[in-house]
């Protein structure tokens, strides 16, 4: 067996003389690759170059890193002989790729920034067009423009040439300028009718105002009428008030005697009712106060002879419980938790295992014989 495993080493370490001639690849890659410059955004020879130079180092790098992984499967020594030996070559070669990244993303940022530029002028050249249409009152649902009877598809006015969008643009202005010429004749007719119905108002109100002068002194004559007619009235009221004053203090003298009679009538009555309930409630009070002590003798009575019984009961069952309480109580202090041999421990967590099972034992049949004394 332990020369399988010598073997394995061996043949372990064979395999990790491997790397030796990769790092010596490795530095001829170096040599040869990191010279490569690309001299700007047009250079495609230095592009291409770097980028084939960059793909052989790469395609190196995931065999050998692969070889490692299934050396490392092998053994945990040969595995971790591995790790050491591949990291700093694979470090190496990311070195020389980053560095030919580095090379290739001159020309693909250079792309990028430039199709960056183109878009950002096509969304400001497109925006321009939805901001003129918008501004002309031209309505948007999102897909769709619409002014009048005039339609026209976003994607058009996104995809279509200059002179196409100005002809668009004409066409939607002409039918704009009709409209806002109709809007003008309308308001020129709103604004003649509506000084037509002004001028007849104003007649109106001076018509009004005629008939309301000729209604003011016909009602301020009638006023000067009728505070005359209800002066007269007045002093007729006056003295058949006086008249009815004097009639009405005779009968409230005469309703007053009436009153103190049928006062000193009813207090006499209630007086006599005040007594015939004081005495109704002293028989009930004193009829209630027997019924409750009759009451009260019966429960505690009841009372009583219910306490008897139980106390019987329970009296009963401690003598029934009596021979197994001696039992337990026997049982219990048959056990001496003192003489429990402790086994030879050397740990102390084995120690403290056996001080908790003998705390546990000692605690359980103490509470056995509180329970047993309790029967």
């Amino acid at each position: 067996m332990e020369e399988k495993v010598v073997a394995a080493v061996s043949e372990g370490e064979k395999a990790l003389q491997k790397f030796d001639q990769i790092n010596a690849d490795l530095a001829e890659l170096e040599t040869r690759y990191m010279v490569i410059v690309v001299q700007g955004p047009n250079d495609k020879d230095g592009f291409d170059m770097a980028h084939k130079a960059r793909m052989d180092v790469s395609t190196r790098r995931v065999g050998f890193v692969k070889d490692a992984e299934k050396m490392r499967a092998d053994a945990v020594r040969f595995q971790k002989l591995v790790i050491e030996k591949v990291k700093p070559v694979e470090a190496r070669a990311k070195k020389i790729e980053a560095y030919l990244q580095e090379q290739e993303d001159i020309v693909n940022n250079e792309k990028a920034r430039i199709k960056a530029e183109s878009d950002a002028k096509e969304a400001a050249r497109i925006q321009a067009r939805r901001d003129r249409l918008a501004a002309m009152g031209v309505g948007f649902n999102g897909q769709m423009w619409a002014f009048q009877t005039i339609t026209i598809p976003d994607a058009i006015v996104r995809a279509s040439t200059g002179d196409q969008f100005e002809e668009f643009v004409s066409t939607i202005q002409l039918a704009k300028d009709e409209e806002d010429a109709k809007r003008r004749a309308e308001e020129a007719a709103r604004k003649a009718e509506s000084e037509r119905i002004a001028k007849i108002a104003a007649d109106q109100e001076a018509e009004r105002q005629r008939l309301a002068e000729i209604t003011r002194k016909q009602e301020e004559d009638a006023r000067v009428q009728k505070a005359e007619m209800e002066a007269k009235e007045k002093e007729i009221r006056d003295a058949q008030e006086a008249i009815e004053k004097g009639k009405q203090r005779l009968i409230d003298e005469e309703n007053a005697r009436l009153m103190e009679i049928a006062d000193a009538q009813r207090r006499e009555v209630e007086a006599k009712l005040r007594a015939e309930e004081l005495e109704k409630a002293r028989k009930e009070a004193a009829e209630k106060a027997v019924r409750d002590a009759e009451a009260k003798r019966l429960k505690d009575e009841a009372d009583r002879i219910e306490k008897e019984r139980l106390a019987k009961i329970a009296a009963e069952k401690k003598a029934a419980r009596a021979p197994d309480k001696e039992k337990l109580l026997a049982w219990v202090a048959s056990f001496n938790v003192a003489n429990i041999p402790e086994p030879f421990l050397k740990t102390q967590e084995a120690k403290e295992i056996f001080r908790i099972a003998k705390e546990y034992i000692e605690s359980a049949l103490q509470d056995a014989q509180d329970k047993a004394e309790a029967l």
